[in-house]
């Protein structure tokens, strides 16, 4: 038997790769959301943060920020023989308190996600998506009006929300995606 015919296993599935020391540390957020007819439902885990944003200016954030550090979070995490340092980071090294991964930190990180629906009005126009690294550099309100001036190009957008943030100094990863 080659070493082809030997990764196979059940039924022509392909058997799981081992997972090395690495693996075990890395995890990821994340928000998905989904439209309805007028109802929009979002569902996240983690500090990916949505902005519902009206024609006139507003918004609403659509996500719960999964911090370590918040009340219910912080005595969850202790609840399952965790611990949330004085810098707010759980088990003094996740920034999260909910991810996906981050299996060396079970059962404190948990993958539970934040789920909530919205009834769309006529006057809600763009739902904002970005990571963590966009809003440590831009205000919402600030990100906002910048979506606002571009919604005729919501690519355009995305991509001059996701430079300001460079030009202010984010050099980690970045996403921004705008939904119109």
């Amino acid at each position: 038997m080659d070493a082809k015919e030997h990764a196979v296993s059940h039924r022509n599935s392909i058997a799981a790769p081992d997972l090395g020391e690495e693996d075990l540390k890395s995890g990821s957020v994340a928000t998905v959301i989904f439209l309805r007819g007028m109802e929009l439902f979002v569902s996240n885990v983690g500090d990916a943060q949505a902005l519902l944003i009206h024609s006139e200016g507003g918004f609403k954030v659509i996500t719960r920020k999964h911090d370590p550090a918040e009340p219910s979070e912080r005595q969850r995490i202790r609840e399952a023989g965790g611990f949330v340092s004085r810098q707010g980071k759980l088990n003094d090294v996740l920034e999260v308190s909910r991810a996906f991964g981050y299996i060396q930190m079970s059962p404190s990180v948990i993958a539970a996600p934040h789920v909530s629906q919205i009834s769309i009005r006529e006057s809600d126009e763009i739902v904002l998506l970005a990571s963590r690294e966009l809003w440590d550099y831009l205000t919402p309100d600030f990100a906002v009006d910048v979506a606002r001036s571009e919604r005729g190009d919501l690519m355009r957008a995305a991509q001059k929300l996701r430079d300001l943030a460079i030009a202010f100094g984010a050099t980690s990863k970045i996403m921004v995606m705008m939904i119109g």
